[in-house]
């Protein structure tokens, strides 16, 4: 039976139950405890229970005794302390002897403690409690790999249980998982509140795969043979290192533990990079400013794109040993594309080459690339060319005959050379340069990146690409522009794209349509600034066809051998 808490004054008695509340006064008669079973207990036979007490007298040594209604009224004025059972309790017909004569487990109902200054009367309502004050849930992000999962958890509580849901998602044993916040190691029996989650609204945790075997556990707990050698250093060793050796740190940790990586500054000459180690755990963008005497605020990326966040990891990033980390952002041309559309059968010769500022990264079907020092720059650096032969058909299918691969277009991407100079000029005034054009409110249009798939369908449109080529520019860059709020975009002029990346197709097409789109973000704080490419963003997209410089009527006659292209790259300026 649940315990009935009693509590007195020398005048009076306060039985409590739950939030229920009596006052009688003292000394307590027979009747009115049996009243106290029936409010408290309903499901208790007030005839069915039995009352035990300790009385307490100064005259007397304390006394335990049971009590029935013969002896109450004599010794009520000493009871110290009041136990009730019931005697019709599940399972009490098991037991041995007579039941009142047993005393319950629980703990005495001590009288004689002080009473509060307002008791309530046996009617009375509950006296109103002093309202909890509610937890605000936090949400917590759980990613492995390219899985994530979010959850609005309380913050006070442990994270076993959000653990074991996770590693149920993700259909593998908890204890297979290693979980992360901040660099550090997160253990289930710790809460968001222990390791100052709930500081803000919410936290985002990485699981990675126990990388090696867990360690032998006797009783479940590590033995000791599994124990490391504690480090003297007091903090996380990472350095920049020219050889294959992996520093110490506190935790004594495995070469597992740690990630080589590469660092290429905005200074460095060419692509001369240093090498350093990191703990996977560790906040990477701390630990590369640390190590290179960099501003705390200043900007990181892997390979140039991916910008570091302050709680990023190695593990978080999933950063493979090698990788580059840059003070800059590195431009890449994204996804040309070159479809051939003949007016019969024909085999046809593409080349493409490059000017010296970037070279190709990417090419499908993969083909050879050639360094010619055809038209080079004034310091004699080299540039890429590549070639393919393929048989075109009319509807736009291509047979690669060098790997022997039916596609619908030639595919590539450029990255900067490793011997580019960051602030080059291109060759003449008209040239497209991957390496300092951007977008100007001069030569752009501003748009709301919700706004952007249909202004992007009618301009394309508009420039002659037909319903597949269209479909596949707006769903490669939809994803890049919802990063932000706001976009603008420019189409760059044939002629100056020419320049930085010639084509030329054997035999001669009819017609060559080459349109490629650059954009940057926008910062809400700017938008006065592009007010004019706001205007330019609700005028007929049919303007760009003068601007790129495109024969609409050529580029829809399907009795002309015709290519098309399009790719695009965001710009970014230094």
């Amino acid at each position: 039976m649940a315990q009935m808490h009693v509590v007195g004054s020398d005048t009076d008695i306060l039985v409590a139950f739950e939030k229920t509340y009596a006052k009688v006064p003292r000394p307590m008669t027979y009747e009115e405890a049996r009243y106290m079973v029936r409010a408290f207990f309903p499901g208790a036979d007030p005839e069915q229970v039995a009352f035990s007490a300790r009385l307490e007298a100064p005259d007397r040594e304390r006394q335990d005794i049971v009590l029935d209604r013969n002896i109450w009224e004599a010794v009520a004025p000493t009871i110290a302390s009041l136990r009730v059972e019931a005697l019709n309790s599940p399972g009490s017909s098991n037991r041995s002897g007579p039941s009142r004569h047993r005393r319950t487990s629980s703990q005495p109902i001590q009288l004689n403690s002080p009473l509060s200054d307002a008791l309530p009367s046996l009617h009375d309502p509950p006296e109103p409690t002093q309202p909890t004050q509610p937890v605000e849930p936090i949400t917590v992000t759980i990613k492995h790999g390219h899985f994530q999962k979010a959850y609005s958890v309380n913050p006070t509580v442990e994270l076993t249980g959000l653990f074991a849901h996770f590693a149920a998602a993700r259909n593998v044993p908890t204890e297979q998982l290693l979980f992360y916040w901040r660099g550090r190691r997160v253990e289930g029996r710790q809460s968001p509140h222990d390791l100052g989650m709930d500081a803000s609204p919410s936290a985002s945790l990485t699981a990675l795969d126990m990388p090696f075997p867990i360690p032998n556990q006797i009783n479940g707990s590590p033995s000791r043979s599994s124990s490391v050698r504690p480090s003297r250093r007091n903090t996380v060793l990472s350095s920049v290192s020219k050889s294959s050796s992996v520093p110490s740190s506190p935790r004594s940790q495995t070469r597992n533990d740690y990630v080589s990586l590469r660092y290429l500054s905005v200074d460095s000459e060419g692509d001369a990079t240093q090498n350093f180690s990191v703990l996977r755990s560790e906040l990477l963008h701390e630990a590369v400013a640390r190590i290179f005497s960099l501003d705390p605020d200043v900007a990181l990326y892997v390979g140039g794109e991916e910008q570091i966040g302050m709680d990023d990891t190695a593990i978080s990033l999933q950063l493979r040993q090698g990788a580059i980390i840059t003070d800059h952002r590195i431009r890449r041309v994204r996804k040309p594309v070159i479809y051939l559309f003949p007016p019969e059968p024909m085999e046809a010769k593409v080349n493409l080459s490059l000017t010296p500022e970037w070279q190709f990264d990417i090419l499908y079907p993969n083909a050879p690339v050639e360094e010619t020092w055809k038209g080079t720059s004034i310091d004699g650096r080299p540039r890429h060319s590549v070639s393919w032969t393929v048989d075109a058909e009319p509807n736009g299918n291509l047979w690669d005959k060098e790997s022997n691969t039916k596609v619908s277009y030639l595919f590539w991407e450029a990255k900067p050379s490793p011997t580019w100079s960051r602030f080059g000029s291109p060759r003449t005034p008209s040239a497209f340069s991957p390496l300092n054009s951007v977008c100007h409110p001069e030569n752009s249009v501003l748009l709301f990146v919700e706004e952007s798939a249909s202004y992007l369908d009618r301009a394309l449109r508009a420039m002659g690409l037909h319903t597949e080529a269209v479909t596949s520019f707006i769903t490669y860059w939809l994803p890049c522009f919802m990063k932000h709020t706001y976009i603008a975009l420019r189409f760059i002029p044939q002629i100056g794209f020419e320049e930085a990346a010639p084509l030329e197709v054997e035999p001669k097409p009819d017609i060559v349509t080459r349109i490629f789109m650059l954009y940057q973000p926008v910062m809400p704080s700017q938008l006065d600034e592009w007010s004019q490419a706001s205007d330019r963003a609700v005028k007929d997209p049919a303007f760009w066809r003068e601007v790129v410089g495109i024969d609409i009527e050529k580029q829809k006659d399907p009795s002309l051998f015709r290519v098309v292209e399009w790719g695009g790259m965001e710009a970014v300026s230094f």
